[in-house]
């Protein structure tokens, strides 16, 4: 069984009663249309580019039309102008209800399938003349040029679409379930009762929140169903039978609100983490909301996600600052908090970590809510790695080491089978630094002998690769494996790393450059390549002349080297810089000392050198 047709359609209204056509019911408070449909309830051009501000009037007919409800539009497709260059003449508006619409609604079941000939379909609409609505039957054909899919009333007599039909779903009576929206009708041969509808994947393209909002998620109709997905998602929304295709809102309204102290207090009592999530973002008042769904991807994301010892808690604050996150987290004693902003043309989502305080942001600036949805495709993801992220630090920090690995590297390896967008600025930045956590958590630099730690190494320098592809900037992902390489051994592969570093870092990462050389001069010292090691020292003294640790390493190479007199003007530098710094004088003798252990034959020459250091 699927959820019946009429549990989710939506009648839509003008302000004075008037019908103007339908819509239905997709997720627990969102509602699909045509954008004309929206156009004529609200009085204005059906090309209107801005998406409307003013409140929409709608109803459930067929289970409750006594309940009068309000919708907000979130999502503004229109058909083009006549004549204008078009892709797919989307024609498509989303609704969010003001309000929870009545108990009996249930979404309808949206499917994925391009292979539609000879369907049999039926429909309900509200023709001229029939306010209560009207049911029409016929068979579906395939798509034309708009990718618009062409249906047809093959009886004689029989009903077909036409106005007032706009906007409402098509029930593929062979699959069970929604395969598109009735868009328009060819009113030029009217005896042949040809009418089009735009086809769910179209929808999904250009809504790209609805296929992983649908309950149940988008599928291709032809394919069994994943047993496994349904019973996660009975878990998340506490379905009683998802095989059946419903959604009982009441019990995810009381999940999502109500029980929020439940939540916290349970994390507690079990010595769990909370992660507590806001439901909405704060919006800055008078502006529109773009991406509306995507708290709820987020949620349903974080929600899909185990992690061991913690627990996710959604909650209705709008929270507006770092600060009011803090706070929030503090008062309900949350290990972190996931909210976010929007002003506009501007949308930020933040993960906070309470204790100890650090903030991950996602900022973003878009032109047009198409540049928001498609940009933030990979949010949801996104977020669950920042959250993971500072779980995993915490995880480490009560030194369950072998934890904060295993739920970092299986959240980003399922996150990277989601195929992510790789040429997406944010998303390269946020996979990079978390491969590079992963990096430090399997050998923490400070500490690590790669001898005695040889897979633990190999480990890191697999995760300090990937944080490097994913972010080509990302020169500390470089310097990182050079250190490992030259721990293993593997002169000859640190030393093509650091030139990497070297040659390609920008100059205003001057810095970073200095500390390539430095390390590529000790490979050469380990090499014995001592002239390449004299050759990377000065070039680290172009930029610090006065550093005497680089002037150190320096004479040390020139000394190696047998550059006896160069190394006596390096020494005669490193005595001045020193100045009356005794006890660092002292470790410069006790290191030519040991280096006239090492070279007995330049023992002469080394003492020599000593003796000016004074």
């Amino acid at each position: 069984m699927v959820a019946p047709l009429q549990y989710a359609i939506v009648r839509i209204r003008k302000s004075s009663g008037a019908i103007v056509g339908a819509g239905f019911l997709v997720h627990e408070k969102y509602v699909l249309t045509c954008a004309h449909v929206i156009a004529q309830a609200l009085g204005i051009a059906e090309s209107t580019p801005q998406s409307p501000s003013e409140s929409v009037h709608l109803d459930f007919p067929l289970i409750d039309p006594a309940v009068q409800l309000t919708a907000q539009v979130v999502l503004w497709r229109p058909a083009p102008v006549k004549g204008a260059s078009n892709q797919g003449h989307e024609d498509i508006a989303a609704l969010e209800l003001n309000s929870f619409p009545p108990p009996a609604a249930k979404p309808a079941r949206l499917l994925l399938e391009d292979d539609l000939w000879d369907h049999p379909f039926q429909a309900f609409g509200f023709p001229a003349g029939h306010d209560d609505g009207l049911w029409s039957t016929g068979v579906l054909r395939a798509k034309q040029g708009t990718g618009w899919v062409q249906v047809e009333d093959t009886k004689s007599p029989g009903g077909r679409l036409e106005s007032g039909y706009s906007g409402t779903p098509i029930w593929d009576e062979k699959l069970n379930g929604v395969v598109g929206m009735a868009v328009a009708a060819d009113l030029k041969r009217t005896e042949a009762k040809i009418g089009f509808i735009i086809p769910t994947r179209l929808m999904a393209t250009t809504w790209t929140a609805l296929a992983e909002l649908t309950i149940p998620p988008l599928i291709l109709a032809s394919k069994k169903p994943n047993r496994s997905l349904q019973w996660i998602l009975a878990s998340l929304f506490g379905l009683a039978a998802l095989g059946a295709s419903t959604l009982l809102i009441p019990q995810v309204r009381d999940r999502l609100g109500l029980g929020e102290a439940a939540c916290f207090r349970e994390a507690e009592r079990k010595g769990e983490k909370a992660i507590a999530v806001v439901g909405k973002f704060y919006n800055e008042p008078g502006t529109p909301i773009m991406t509306p769904l995507l708290e709820d991807r987020i949620l349903y994301r974080l929600n899909n996600k185990p992690v061991p010892r913690s627990r996710v808690c959604p909650i209705t604050n709008r929270i507006r600052s770092r600060t009011e996150a803090e706070v929030l987290g503090t008062q309900q004693r949350a290990a972190i908090v996931v909210w976010g902003t929007r002003s506009g043309a501007t949308l930020e989502a933040s993960v906070s970590l309470i204790k100890p305080k650090s903030t991950s942001r996602l900022p973003l600036s878009a032109d047009t809510a198409k540049d928001f949805d498609d940009r933030t495709k990979d949010w949801p993801d996104l977020i669950l790695i920042l959250t993971i992220s500072k779980l995993s630090r915490l995880a480490k920090e009560e030194g369950h080491i072998s934890e904060a690995i295993d739920m970092l590297y299986q959240t980003l390896i399922e996150a990277e089978n989601r195929l992510p967008d790789s040429q997406n600025l944010l998303t390269m930045k946020v996979f990079s630094s978390a491969y590079y956590q992963l990096g430090d958590l399997y050998s923490p630099i400070e500490k690590l002998s790669c001898p005695s730690s040889e897979d633990n190494c190999e480990n890191a320098l697999a995760m300090y690769k990937a944080s490097f592809r994913w972010n080509p900037t990302k020169y500390q992902a470089l310097m990182s494996q050079g250190v490992l390489l030259n721990q293993l051994g593997r002169l000859t592969e640190a030393e093509q790393v650091y030139t990497q570093v070297i040659t390609s870092i920008p100059e205003h990462q001057n810095e970073q450059k200095i500390i390539a050389y430095a390390s590529r001069a000790e490979v050469y010292l380990r090499e014995r390549n001592y002239i390449k090691a004299i050759t990377d020292w000065q070039s680290t003294l172009q930029q610090e002349p006065r550093n005497t640790f680089f002037l150190r390493r320096l004479g040390l190479a020139q000394l190696r080297a047998e550059k006896i007199q160069e190394s006596k003007e390096t020494y005669e530098k490193i005595n001045r810089y020193l100045n009356d710094n005794k006890a660092k004088k002292s470790e410069v003798i006790e290191e030519l000392k040991r280096l006239a252990k090492e070279q007995p034959k330049l023992a002469s020459s080394i003492n020599t050198v000593a003796s000016i250091i004074q």
